[in-house]
C-alpha cells in the first residue's frame, strides 16, 4: 500500500445512505478500498455514521485516519452534528482523538 490515500464520497444508496471510501491512489482500480464509511443524513443537519471499516494490521491501523478524513469531509458540508455508536476500544479512541464526546449511553457526538 502506498502512502498516498485519497478519501472520497462514492455514492448514495437507495435508502439514502452515503458511502465514503479511503483508497490507495496508486492501487489498481479493482483493488478494494482500505477503508469504508456509511453515513445517513437527517433533515435537521445531523449525520449518523452507520458503519466504519478499515484495514488494520499490527503495523498499520487505518481506522483513525478514516475517522479523521470523514470528519474533515463532513465539516465541508452543511452537517451540524455527527453521531456514531462506539463500543470498540479502537473506534472509541479514534473518536475521542477527533473531539467526539461520549454521551454515556452509547453514541458519541461531535457538534460542528
Amino acid at each position: 500500500m502506498s502512502s498516498l490515500l485519497v478519501f472520497r464520497r462514492t455514492a448514495s444508496t437507495e435508502d439514502g445512505e452515503a458511502r465514503w471510501e479511503l483508497v490507495d491512489a496508486a492501487a489498481p482500480p479493482d483493488q478494494p478500498p482500505a477503508g469504508v464509511a456509511r453515513t445517513r443524513h437527517s433533515a435537521n443537519g445531523a449525520v449518523h455514521v452507520v458503519s466504519l471499516a478499515a484495514l488494520s494490521t499490527p503495523d498499520l491501523d487505518l481506522l483513525p485516519h478514516l475517522v479523521r478524513e470523514l470528519v474533515a469531509a463532513l465539516r465541508r458540508t452543511d452537517a451540524t452534528l455527527i453521531s456514531i455508536r462506539g463500543g470498540r476500544p479502537d473506534i472509541d479512541a479514534a473518536l475521542l482523538a477527533e473531539d467526539f464526546l461520549p454521551t454515556g449511553n452509547g453514541p458519541f457526538l461531535l457538534h460542528l
